[in-house]
């Protein structure tokens, strides 16, 4: 079986400094060490810098983040979660609520 660790400090790193979820690169580092990483996918950031106190600020206190369109549409894609993975198991319940912030 196949597991893809996904380290999310640099994802941190970026979002606390104000950047801007800019995009996702399917298939951006196909090495051994990219595929068990990161499943192969690179995000990009970027940085509005009239925008960078109020994304800092928001990601810091309500781990709300700023995405691009092309991020928010990937998403959208997605299938909706199931309910429950396990039969007779209860959902777990979210530890927080995420909300996402078009540019």
């Amino acid at each position: 079986m196949f597991r893809c660790v996904f380290d999310a400090s640099t994802a941190n790193f970026h979002l606390r400094n104000g950047a801007v979820l800019w995009r996702l690169n399917w298939l951006a580092d196909t090495t051994q060490r990219g595929l068990s990483m990161s499943c192969t996918i690179m995000a990009n950031y970027r940085y509005h810098p009239d925008d960078i106190d109020d994304n800092s600020r928001r990601y810091a206190e309500s781990q709300v983040l700023t995405a691009s369109d092309q991020v928010l549409d990937l998403v959208r894609q997605l299938p909706a979660a199931p309910t429950s993975a396990v039969p007779g198991r209860r959902p777990r319940e979210p530890t927080s609520t995420n909300t996402v912030v078009t540019r």
